[in-house]
């Protein structure tokens, strides 16, 4: 006859095994998915962690790396709260989603119709007091809210700002170098 007693114990066994099992696949997908958030993080924004480059006598230097679809992001601030810009030579002003204008407390100003890429939208005119990316702050940086953007797009920053650097492309890296004052 079986000893019920060693049957029970080797059951119990069992089963705590295969739950300490199932605990380490879950954390073994937690970890495996954390990873992949920041590789796909560092694929959107490869510039998350720049900074100005200072050399006496030579202007100011912000070097980006281009994201894997062709775009320049940086991590920055507006208003002191922070905020993602994607580079766009192509607009005219800073254009800030309306809950990232919301958050840094940007009044609206004026209205107006600006020609986006998915059409006419009505935006709102704003100015900025204070613009960093990278190190590098600007100020009273003219700027439009734009309500139709949504919550996940980043500000653009457009040549209102942009307009303040010498711009140079090299193969997959640009460089913002501020222009010394004159002296």
């Amino acid at each position: 006859m079986p000893n019920d007693e060693g049957a029970m114990g080797n059951t119990t066994a069992g089963r705590q095994g295969k739950l300490m099992l199932v605990i380490a696949w879950i954390i073994g997908i937690g970890l495996l998915a954390s990873v992949f958030d920041v590789w796909e993080s560092k694929q959107l924004n490869p510039n998350q962690s720049v900074s100005v480059m200072h050399e006496p006598g030579q202007p100011a230097q912000l070097v980006l790396q281009m994201n894997r679809w062709g775009h320049y992001v940086v991590n920055g601030s507006i208003e002191d709260r922070p905020a993602e810009f994607l580079l766009d030579t192509g607009a005219t002003r800073v254009t800030v989603p309306e809950s990232v204008a919301e958050r840094a407390g940007l009044s609206r100003m004026g209205r107006s119709l600006a020609r986006t890429a998915n059409g006419t939208v009505t935006v709102y005119d704003t100015v900025i007091d204070r613009l960093e990316f990278g190190g590098m702050v600007l100020r009273n940086v003219k700027a439009t809210i734009n309500p139709a953007m949504s919550d996940d797009d980043a500000v653009l920053l457009g040549m209102s700002a942009l307009r303040q650097f010498d711009l140079r492309q090299s193969l997959d890296t640009l460089t913002l170098s501020k222009p010394l004052p004159p002296e």
